[in-house]
């Protein structure tokens, strides 16, 4: 047997049949078909997220350029949410829409949703259900404080009436994320959070976020719910 046919010989021995590229092509398909939904899954979520901290802090940035345009008023306006300010009506949503009343916010309503909350079509459709955002009240009492680092508005499911010191609980993890009243947005897997300073951070519950991550000082404000 000379070296051309050996040669021949090695080349049909090591030719593929069509039969295994397909299978070779259906598994392919098959790994695809699991690994594209997870991504795209994944991305869309982290894009909701992001979308969400950048609607907050451009509310944040808002309300900041008003205070500074109006600081020539006498007495100076304060357009940070307050409790007890009639025109708040005790909620988030009262705060918002008060804004808007007045100009100090635009009525952007897609600024306001979020996933599993749908825009408001206007001002008077404008309500809780709308509302992905619960605010911190800078009440004008003695708990006023506004330090950088205290979270001005925080996604709604983190379902909590108050801040806690994040000096002194620093190992106090946060307990009724999409436990509460909202689950939406998030439910219990994130936290968006908007600080004094128009930073802002997305807290993943499952690494047990504690109150220092989030109010990193020691601000015990109330926050309204929407």
């Amino acid at each position: 047997m000379n070296l051309r046919t050996k040669s021949a010989k090695n080349r049909s021995r090591m030719k593929i049949k069509p039969v295994e590229v397909l299978v070779v092509l259906l598994g392919l398909g098959i790994l695809v078909g699991l690994i594209v939904p997870m991504f795209t899954t994944s991305t869309g979520v982290h894009q909701a997220q992001l979308r969400m901290l950048y609607n907050g802090r451009h509310l944040y940035q808002a309300v900041f350029s008003a205070m500074i345009e109006d600081l020539h008023k006498e007495p100076a306006p304060n357009y940070w949410a307050d409790s007890g300010n009639p025109d708040h009506g005790g909620t988030s949503t009262g705060y918002f829409r008060h804004l808007m009343s007045i100009d100090v916010l635009p009525h952007d309503f897609g600024l306001f949703a979020a996933p599993g909350i749908q825009r408001a079509d206007d001002l008077n459709a404008f309500s809780a259900e709308h509302n992905a955002w619960a605010a911190v009240s800078f009440e004008g009492n003695s708990g006023h404080r506004f330090d950088s680092g205290t979270p001005v508005f925080i996604s709604r499911n983190l379902n909590e009436s108050r801040l806690k010191d994040g000096t002194s609980t620093t190992r106090d993890r946060l307990q009724n994320v999409g436990r509460g009243e909202w689950e939406t947005p998030f439910a219990d897997r994130w936290v968006i959070v908007v600080r004094v300073g128009g930073g802002g951070q997305i807290l993943r519950v499952r690494d047990a976020p504690t109150w220092q991550k989030l109010n990193p000082t020691d601000n015990t404000l109330l926050i309204l719910q929407p």
